[in-house]
């Protein structure tokens, strides 16, 4: 019997830094006065911050033993 290891939980480490996110936006067509109340924090020396997230998706595809579509 062959096992198959399913993740079902993501992280992601956000950028905090003003000029490193402002040229990520640019890179993919945001435009920074569609979202300068966004900007605001990260202007002021916002915390880094770091998450983690269980996804019901994958919790679901794992219990049906679906295959990953990815």
């Amino acid at each position: 019997m062959t096992t198959t290891r399913q993740r079902i939980c993501t992280g992601s480490q956000h950028i905090h830094d003003p000029q490193v996110l402002r040229a990520s936006m640019r890179d993919v067509g945001i435009v920074e006065d569609e979202v300068d109340g966004y900007l605001i924090g990260f202007d002021l020396g916002v915390p880094p911050h770091e998450g983690a997230c269980l996804c019901l998706e994958r919790l679901v595809a794992a219990r049906l033993r679906l295959k990953d579509r990815h």
